[in-house]
This record gives structure tokens, sequence and C-alpha cells, in this order.
């Protein structure tokens, strides 16, 4: 589970003004994006920051459901889904990602991990967390 600091630690980084790891969305996966989902697929962006990687599967027309503890990064997720014309197809939720489900078992296609740092011990729990959330035949 995260701590109050881990979040604020986050909440630090994100503030800043400007996007502290750019706009743009992580190489790997715009390319798994391209290469295998399929248009409107739901999306779930775990540990999601400040949404570079939401805000590029919206634009290529998937719903996506960003979820991180921090505060400024989920703001920074919505200005950036708003400046790319695609907040219609995001929806942020300020949640543990240990801990947030959706309030549906197998209803999501692929679950995104890029840049998420769990401790090790709660490697098993996050990654049986990802499997109930998955359809089946999804993609992590």
């Amino acid at each position: 589970m995260a701590s109050s600091n881990e979040a604020a630690f986050w909440d630090s980084k994100y503030a800043v003004g400007s996007f502290f790891y750019g706009k743009e969305p992580n190489a790997f996966v715009r390319y798994c994006a391209s290469k295998y989902l399929t248009p409107g697929s739901e999306c779930v962006d775990l540990a999601s920051g400040e949404g570079r990687n939401t805000a590029h599967l919206a634009q290529l027309g998937h719903h996506v459901t960003a979820v991180d503890f921090s505060t400024a990064g989920l703001d920074k997720t919505r200005q950036l889904a708003a400046e790319t014309g695609c907040a219609d197809r995001v929806t942020c939720v300020q949640a543990d990602i240990l801990q947030w489900r959706p309030e549906v078992d197998a209803s999501v296609d692929a679950a995104v991990m890029s840049f998420c740092h769990v401790q090790a011990s709660q490697k098993q729990m996050l990654l049986d967390n990802v499997a109930h959330m998955l359809k089946t035949g999804g993609m992590l």
C-alpha cells in the first residue's frame, strides 16, 4: 500500500510547471497500442503519473482510466487530455494501484504499467489485481 510520503514525493515532482517526463508517450506503449489494440479498447493506466500514456491511448480512440495516488499528476492528466482533445475518453481515479479495481472484474482490454514502482513484496498482489481486471485475452 502506498504511503502518504510516497504520494507527497510524486506530487512535488509533478507540481512543477512543465511536464516532468514530457508529453510524449512511452515508446513501447506507443508501439504496442498501434500493433495490438483495436479501436475503442478499454484501458487502465496504472501509476499514470502526468498522463502522457493515458492521453496517447485516448487520442487513438480508446477509453482510458488513469489511476494514480498523486493529485498533481492527475491534474496534469486532465490538462493534457483537454489540450489533446480527448478528455471525453479519460477518467481519472485517485487511488492506490494495489487496492483499486474497476467496478466490474474482467472488463479491461489492456492494462498499462510503464513506470510503476512497487515494493518487491507487493508485486504479486499487483499482478493478481491486474489479472482480475483483464478480459480473457487482455494485455498487460
